[in-house]
C-alpha cells in the first residue's frame, strides 16, 4: 500500500503522524513524509517578476531556511515512522501546497493520502482548511483527513447505502485494515422519501455485516431514516468513533475525482476524523 503522509510541522499535522502509527494496517505500506515548501505568489506575473527582482536575496534566504527546516521535520518523522515500517521516505518539494501534494500521488500512483485539517472555528464546528478541501476534492485516491489527537485506535464507523461508492468504502475497509483490532458499526442510512422499502435497506446492511463477521471483523449494523450526513455526523458524535469511513463519487468528465454531497458533508463538519474512499481497486501491497 502506498501512503503519502502530507506534513508541514502544524499541531495537525503531528495528530496525523500518530494517527498513522496507530492505524491498524493489513500489510508492510510504503510511506513518503510530504512537505510541500510554499512559493510566495502575488496576482499577476509581472507582480511576481518585481517582487522577486526587489527581495531576490530575501526570499532566497527565507526559502533556503524553509528548506533546511523541513528536512529536519521530514527526517524526525520518518525515523519515528520506522519504529514499526521499513519502507520510509522523506521528499520535499516547492510550490503550491496543495496542488504539489495532488501532483505527487499522480506520479506515486499512491492509494492513499494522509494530511491534519485545520482546527475549530468560532461556531465549534469542523471546516477544512484551504490544503486538506482541496486535497480531498481533487486527489486521485482515497484521502483520510485527520482532525484531532487519539489515544487508541478502537471504533470506526463505516456509511453503507448499497450504492456503488459505499461499496468501495467496504472493500477498501476489508483490504487495508486488520480484523480483530477494532469495532466497526455499518450505519445503513436512507433518506426522506425512500426509494426502496426499509426491509431493503437493512438487507443491505445484513449482508455487508457478514462479510465482516466473515473475515472476523468485530462489527455490528444500524439502520437509520434521515439526511444522511446529519446522521453519519450525530451517530459518530454519539459513539465517540476515532474514524469515520465514507465512499466518493467516482471519475467525472475531466477525469478528476469529485465529492459527492454526503461525502463533502461529513468531511467539512464531522469532529471525527474521516477518511473518503474513492480508489475502486485493490490497493498495492507490498
Amino acid at each position: 500500500m502506498k501512503i503519502i503522509l502530507a506534513v508541514d510541522g502544524s499541531k495537525n499535522s503531528e495528530w496525523a503522524v500518530d494517527f498513522l502509527l496507530k492505524i491498524p494496517l493489513a500489510e508492510m505500506p510504503q510511506i513518503s513524509v510530504l512537505q510541500i515548501v510554499p512559493e510566495k505568489k502575488h496576482m499577476t506575473p509581472f507582480l511576481d517578476s518585481v517582487y522577486h527582482k526587489l527581495y531576490k536575496d530575501t526570499i532566497q534566504e527565507k526559502i533556503d531556511k524553509d528548506i533546511l527546516s523541513a528536512e529536519t521535520l521530514t527526517t524526525r518523522i520518518a525515523e519515528q515512522l520506522r519504529s514499526r515500517w521499513n519502507h520510509i521516505e522523506s521528499i520535499i518539494e516547492k510550490g503550491q501546497v496543495s496542488d504539489k501534494i495532488i501532483e505527487r500521488a499522480k506520479g506515486e500512483k499512491a492509494d492513499l493520502i494522509i494530511l491534519g485539517s485545520r482546527g475549530l472555528s468560532k461556531a465549534k464546528s469542523f471546516f477544512l482548511g484551504g490544503v486538506s478541501q482541496k486535497v480531498t476534492t481533487y486527489a486521485p485516491c482515497s484521502v483520510l483527513v485527520v482532525k484531532k489527537k487519539i489515544s487508541t485506535f478502537k471504533r470506526v464507523l463505516i456509511a453503507t447505502d448499497g450504492s456503488h461508492y459505499s461499496n468501495v468504502a467496504v472493500k477498501f475497509l476489508k483490504s487495508c485494515f486488520l480484523t480483530k483490532e477494532f469495532s466497526t458499526t455499518l450505519l445503513n442510512v436512507w433518506d426522506s422519501p425512500v426509494i426502496l422499502p426499509q426491509f431493503a435497506y437493512e438487507a443491505i446492511g445484513e449482508k455487508r455485516l457478514k462479510e465482516l463477521h466473515k473475515m472476523a471483523f468485530l462489527a455490528n449494523a444500524l439502520c437509520v431514516e434521515g439526511d444522511p450526513a446529519e446522521m453519519i455526523n450525530d451517530i459518530a458524535q454519539r459513539r465517540k468513533v476515532n474514524l469515520v469511513i465514507v465512499g466518493s463519487k467516482g471519475l467525472t468528465g475531466n477525469k478528476r475525482f469529485l465529492l459527492g454531497s454526503v461525502a463533502r458533508k461529513v468531511v467539512t463538519y464531522n469532529n471525527s476524523s474521516v477518511l473518503v474512499v474513492k480508489s475502486i481497486d485493490k490497493p498495492n501491497m507490498t
